[in-house]
């Protein structure tokens, strides 16, 4: 039989084992990257095929690739089929089609977190115009299933206590409760303790495996999971085979757990080695435990620098079980210790929270960089922060961590002072009442923390904000007209929200009859903030009659769009135009109202990194304050104020960097449109005001 040495040397190197499984780089709800035909466009001849490039590996069982005519008739061969070797690519092959309009329907289903994506997208063939079909390449709502997310919250939540568990006994309650003298009622209470840390542990068990099953009937309503092949298909994805390297933690947890109760008997006296060995192993365990969530988060969908985003993600895992779980384990510590003598339990109660508080403060300091870090990569604008699915979760996370944070000072300035005091003089009467207000308020910081760790579970189900569409209902067209005198401009775009847009432009004489024949250029310029202009060239699809299609408008403001007509011998004509891109993602022309929020959006979009930067070197002062006040010992005090420390040498850069770009023209723009009025109306004030010292042309005196 393997002796006790041996059974926790297993469960550390088999945690471990199943730490580094080896795991390539993956992503996070796939999205469309292109597709032939391209979405929106125009080809001359039918062509034979559809494919379509996804930004992750797709399960080809059960993804679906349709085309249908305008008439609603499906008119593909229902062949679906992987075209490349890293499984990102499909394809479905068409018969012969006559020119029209033709929409491509597609859901796909990833191998990596098993999430499932679906949209559609239309293309013409022949002369047909699309006009028939919106222009968007859209999908579905990005809000998810409650299914899947009670799935991703139970896992994750049993993660989290587990870790919070073992991290809790090692580092608070062990050296608190060592200092004290050993004598029967000590030793009854410990007995007790050690069957409360039993059930805490199976309480996590529990939740992990309520997780993976709810996660695996998810999975089941999509795949036929019973029949084999389907099963191996799965199973060889990404997201299965995380799935399997959970499920066999969560057993060899469960299974550690039976170990540690016949075997690990804990003593009269202090806490032992044997003990605190199997805490350690359970520790190891916890760790693994956090891996596969990072695996398969937002971070590893990042293009650039996944590897680093997967680390940083998984400390930020780290430091939220080290908090969120360990405040809870906290919580039913302070209420176990209720009934021991009041001067053990005054002792309990000052020793925890002193532990405690410089553990948590270091957590906390951790959350604050490293979600710093990912909010960047995930979210990356003021407007996908205020106007996405993803940014407004986020957003009501962060609410929820700063309500538990300032309980959390509340306890530290104020709660944990009180109990030196009434420890030092012996007042059992003011002694107990700040007890009691200590467990009260720990409740209450554990219960947002869980609220927030809710938060975190539904993140993981969201698309990233950086990739989501905004919400709101597609405006569906925008039609702007400008005559400058001499050319009547008509421009149309679809769908009318930031991000792709097709620009339809239809250039006349003043008459409407005479097209317009020579070079069509669009300007696009962000007018709420100085970040220069970018100029395309239109595409003639017939005399009169040009295209643009792209991503020009991606930013929530005021936008200025400008065609430029070229003719052999003749000076350039600019026709200009003013769109206000609201918080909803619709373009509507400028002098529509504006809500207060996205007035807010666009002063935090013009400032750049002003706000932020500002908030990083206040946020670094007040951590610094906070870090002296829960440092127990001198040495603590290096760790606590890293987090800080960093967060202010980023501020400060951060400032710097604004200070040497700044600008007058950050924020301010030339409110009047260059158009045929305002020029006019220029002209005539020239002339009033200025010709006669500086000459018709402006160049005398």
């Amino acid at each position: 039989m393997l002796n006790t040495f041996s059974r926790l040397r297993f469960v550390i190197i088999a945690s471990l084992l199943l730490l580094f499984i080896p795991a390539a780089n993956v992503l996070a709800h796939g999205i469309l990257v292109s597709a032939e035909p391209a979405p929106n466009t125009a080809v001359p001849t039918a062509p034979t095929q559809i494919r379509i490039r996804f930004s992750e590996p797709i399960y080809d069982v059960i993804s679906r690739i349709e085309v249908y005519n305008d008439k609603g008739e499906r008119v593909d061969n229902n062949d679906l089929a992987i075209v490349n070797a890293n499984k990102t690519e499909l394809a479905v092959t068409l018969p012969p089609l006559p020119d029209g309009i033709y929409q491509v329907n597609w859901k796909i289903f990833s191998t990596v977190d098993g999430h499932d994506s679906n949209g559609r997208y239309t293309f013409a063939i022949g002369t047909a115009e699309l006009t028939t079909f919106s222009g968007s390449v859209s999908g579905d709502s990005q809000w998810p299933s409650l299914l899947n997310t009670a799935a991703r919250w139970f896992s994750l939540a049993g993660s989290v206590l587990w870790l919070g568990l073992f991290t809790f006994l090692l580092f608070v309650w062990r050296p608190s409760f060592n200092a004290l003298e050993t004598d029967e009622v000590t030793d009854t209470f410990n007995r007790n303790w050690q069957h409360t840390i039993y059930r805490l542990a199976w309480t996590a068990v529990t939740l992990s495996g309520v997780g993976l099953i709810l996660l695996i009937l998810g999975q089941m309503s999509r795949f036929n999971l019973l029949q084999p092949a389907n099963a191996a298909v799965w199973v060889n994805g990404r997201f299965g085979m995380m799935w399997l390297v959970r499920l066999a933690l969560v057993l060899l947890a469960g299974g550690s757990l039976l170990l540690w109760r016949r075997h690990a008997p804990q003593p009269p006296g202090p806490i032992t080695r044997t003990t605190w060995q199997w805490w350690l192993a359970g520790l190891a365990l916890g760790f693994a435990l956090l891996l596969p969530h990072a695996l398969i988060s937002h971070s590893a969908a990042l293009l650039f620098n996944s590897g680093t985003a997967v680390i940083i993600d998984y400390l930020h895992l780290t430091a939220a079980s080290i908090w969120v779980g360990g405040l809870m384990i906290l919580g039913v510590a302070l209420w176990r210790i209720r009934p021991l003598p009041s001067q053990i339990r005054a002792w309990l109660n000052l020793s925890l929270t002193l532990n405690f508080s410089a553990l948590a403060a270091f957590a906390v300091g951790v959350l604050i960089v490293s979600g710093g870090y990912l909010a960047w990569q995930h979210v990356g604008s003021w407007a996908a922060l205020f106007g996405t699915a993803y940014g407004l979760t986020l957003l009501g996370k962060l609410s929820l961590a700063g309500v538990a944070f300032a309980i959390a000072g509340v306890n530290l300035i104020f709660i944990k002072p009180r109990l030196e005091a009434t420890f030092i003089a012996e007042d059992q009467t003011s002694a107990a009442q700040t007890q009691g207000r200590l467990r009260q308020l720990v409740r209450l910081e554990a219960i947002f923390a869980l609220l927030v760790l809710l938060g975190a579970g539904l993140l993981t189900e969201l698309q990233r904000g950086q990739t989501a569409p905004l919400l709101g209902q597609d405006s569906g067209a925008l039609a702007l007209s400008q005559n400058d005198g001499d050319w009547q401009v008509n421009l149309n775009v679809t769908p009318a929200r930031v991000g792709p847009n097709r620009f339809d432009i239809f250039v006349t004489e003043g008459d409407g009859r005479t097209p317009f024949t020579g070079d069509l250029t669009m300007q696009f310029t962000f007018l709420g903030r100085a970040v220069g202009t970018t100029a395309v060239a239109a595409t003639p699809l017939r005399a009169g009659y040009y295209r643009v299609e792209g991503d020009y408008i991606n930013l929530v403001g005021p936008w200025q769009i400008e065609t430029r007509l070229s003719q052999p011998g003749q000076p350039d004509i600019f026709i200009p135009y003013r769109v206000a891109a609201g918080l909803s993602g619709a373009l509507r022309p400028q002098g529509t109202a504006v809500s207060s929020l996205e007035r807010v959006v666009t002063f935090l979009s013009r400032s750049g990194g002003l706000i932020p930067s500002l908030a990083l070197v206040i946020l670094a002062l007040a951590w610094g304050f906070m870090a002296l006040r829960a440092a127990k010992r001198e040495w603590q005090l290096a760790p606590l104020l890293l987090p800080g420390v960093l967060v202010f040498l980023i501020g400060s850069a951060q400032l710097n960097n604004f200070y040497r770009s700044y600008t007058p023209a950050i924020f301010t723009a030339n409110p009047i449109l260059p158009d045929t009025i305002s020029l006019s109306r220029g002209q005539a004030l020239y002339a009033a005001n200025c010709a006669a010292c500086h000459g018709d042309t402006g160049r005398g005196d």
